[in-house]
């Protein structure tokens, strides 16, 4: 149960953060680049971390 909680408050400061930082960026990997608001970035990023750690 703790755990449950412990995960959907980190969830919630992480998207609370990533509304706050909605400006677009662009990310680049070797030869490959896009343009995408950095709140998508950090959540997708947020979710990778999860998807790794579990």
């Amino acid at each position: 149960m703790i755990t449950i909680v412990l995960v959907l408050i980190i969830i919630a400061v992480v998207t609370i953060f990533s509304i706050q930082n909605a400006a677009p960026i662009t990310v680049s990997f070797l030869f490959w680049s896009f343009k995408a608001s950095q709140a998508i970035i950090i959540f997708l990023s947020m979710l990778a971390g999860i998807l790794v750690t579990t």
